[in-house]
Formats: C-alpha cells, sequence, structure tokens
C-alpha cells in the first residue's frame, strides 16, 4: 500500500512540475553590456529589409532609428504580391511570394511591417 502511494506521489510531483515548466515564460537573452533584451537574430537575406523597415518606422516616429527595436523577423509565404497588406483599388499578381514578417517596437507601440525576398517593404497598419 505505502508503495502504491509513493508511486503516485512521485507521479504526482513529476506531472506538477512538468505544468510549472511549461507554464513558465521564455527566457529573453539580453546584451551581456548593458541588460537590455537582446535583438533576436536576423537572417542574412533579411537584414536589408529590416534595416528599410526601421528606417521607415523612424521616419513615421519621428524619431532615431536606433530607438527602434526588432522584436521578431519571420520567414512567410504571402499568398500575393499584396504581401499580406492589399490596398483597396490595386490588383495584386495571385502568386506564393516568399518574404518576412517583421515586428518593430519604437519602447511603446509595436508595428508590423511586410517584405518580399527582393525587399520590397510594407508598412501593414490595419494589422497592429
Amino acid at each position: 500500500m505505502w508503495r502504491e502511494k509513493k508511486v503516485w506521489l512521485v507521479v504526482g510531483s513529476v506531472l506538477i512540475l512538468m505544468l510549472v515548466v511549461s507554464c513558465a515564460p521564455a527566457a529573453t537573452p539580453t546584451d551581456t553590456q548593458t541588460g537590455t533584451p537582446a535583438s533576436p537574430s536576423v537572417p542574412s537575406e533579411a537584414e536589408k529589409a529590416v534595416e528599410q523597415a526601421k528606417i521607415d518606422l523612424a521616419q513615421r516616429k519621428g524619431i532615431a532609428k536606433e530607438k527602434i527595436v526588432l522584436i521578431r523577423v519571420d520567414d512567410v509565404d504571402w499568398p500575393d504580391t499584396s504581401l499580406g497588406c492589399p490596398e483597396p483599388g490595386k490588383v495584386y499578381a495571385q502568386v506564393i511570394t516568399p518574404g518576412y514578417k517583421i515586428l518593430l517596437s519604437d519602447g511603446q507601440d509595436e508595428y508590423e511591417y511586410h517584405s518580399d525576398k527582393e525587399n520590397n517593404v510594407v508598412y501593414c497598419q490595419g494589422n497592429r
């Protein structure tokens, strides 16, 4: 009887531990010199698109580009050449368009940009 209780105690403890670990927030890498969150790594082929998005956001917000932080960049296959941000009245080629979804922050808000692999970048105001 005691052995059976012991097994259930171990199983219960393992399940609780798994639940706690799965609910814990992911560790955010930090810059070792400044202690601020580190920017995620950017695939080399996306660097130009990320840079263009940062420049555009800095101009829109009237702030220094250095204050713009990259939150994430993801590979995406857009359903057409609108890059997921169609403008009313425009016609777009219906072809799968590989590109990136770029999420930036000015320290207060988040902003979404979409690009293709040719580094055409569009601000997607309605997506955030």
